[in-house]
């Protein structure tokens, strides 16, 4: 979705709250969706929802419709759309093996900065990144996003993740393209991961850290988790955004544990286990891709790290800063609340 009128974005569809009854108790009112309301039959990407403007829906639909056209609702944020610079193509979302790196649902970070892109009217598309692809695409793309998965689906990709796909990556990370790595996806970039049971799986080498599963009778690292980001320059740039300490919540469940060497910590564990429940870091900063072991989704539960990624890509690609418009958070920001203070943190 675009956003439409003048000075108006679109803001996201949340569950757990109706929609802006159109046709309900509240009385008429302009919705998500850009050009009727915000009616559970609209779905994103799809132009056959109610339209007034629609030739093919019934007459009545539309003239009763219509009149509620030109007004805004909590839905929508007042933006200043000359803030961006221009895109001549799309942003890409480079997706790592979507069908063998999709364990606990980290498949949300992908649609969490899709959706983010469109709302603001930011061209975007996703591209698979796997067994099929072209090593070319690798070097194609302005973000990437990497999922956890079982040990036997690492395998399956660190076989197909060899000479010209391997190069592309590794050269996309070391140029700054902004990614999120989950569980998994970390594990694989690193040096080597060792599972409990079976060989040692060699990484891509490019974060300097070791991954050891101590075995199938240790306990496995599990449950909610708070951490402060403590990275120099994304902490930084994360404090100019929020004018506050950057908290990132998410869950952890992993097996393996995780030793760093030269490259940066991405944060410090306050509630949880993190890495490796021993020296209070976790996961990993490198250029501008994140490592964590953190799910939930990670980027839906903390919407202004998508953000980061987003206007990160958007400044490397056109070489202008930029300082994307806020969307509507509140809901995101409310369970952030909750949670930060169930865990008796801030």
């Amino acid at each position: 979705m675009r956003p439409i009128g003048v000075g108006y974005a679109i803001a996201p569809i949340r569950p757990g709250i109706p929609p802006c009854a159109c046709f309900g108790s509240r009385g008429p009112a302009v919705g998500r969706n850009p050009l009727i309301g915000c009616d559970r039959r609209w779905k994103v990407g799809c132009d056959r929802a109610l339209n007034p403007l629609d030739q093919t829906q019934p007459l009545a639909n539309r003239d009763r419709l219509a009149p509620i056209l030109p007004q805004p609702c909590p839905g929508f944020l007042p933006v200043s759309l000359s803030a961006l610079p221009t895109l001549s193509e799309p942003l890409v979302i480079g997706w790592l093996y979507p069908k063998l790196m999709s364990t606990y649902g980290d498949r949300g970070n992908v649609t969490c900065l899709q959706r983010r892109c469109e709302w603001r009217g930011i061209p975007v598309r996703v591209q698979p990144l796997d067994r099929d692809t072209d090593p070319s695409q690798f070097t194609q793309v302005d973000l990437i996003v990497g999922g956890g998965a079982q040990d036997r689906q690492q395998e399956i990709v660190m076989r197909d993740l060899q000479g010209a796909k391997a190069a592309a990556l590794k050269g996309a990370i070391e140029a700054g393209v902004p990614g999120v790595f989950t569980c998994g996806a970390p594990q694989l970039l690193g040096h080597y991961y060792e599972p409990g049971l079976g060989q040692r799986i060699q990484g891509l080498g490019v974060l300097d850290l070791v991954t050891v599963h101590p075995g199938p009778d240790a306990p496995r690292c599990i449950g909610n988790l708070v951490l402060e980001v403590t990275a120099e320059r994304l902490a930084r740039e994360l404090r100019l955004m929020l004018g506050d300490v950057p908290y990132l919540i998410g869950f952890e469940n992993h097996g393996g544990r995780t030793k760093l060497g030269s490259v940066e910590p991405l944060a410090r564990v306050v509630r949880g286990l993190g890495n490796n429940g021993e020296d209070q870091t976790e996961g990993a900063f490198h250029g501008n891709a994140i490592a964590t072991y953190s799910h939930g989704p990670l980027l839906p539960k903390n919407p202004f790290l998508a953000d980061w990624m987003i206007q990160t890509a958007i400044a490397r690609r056109t070489g202008e800063s930029c300082t994307l418009n806020r969307l509507d958070d509140s809901l995101a920001d409310r369970a952030r609340s909750v949670m930060l203070q169930r865990l008796s943190v801030g």
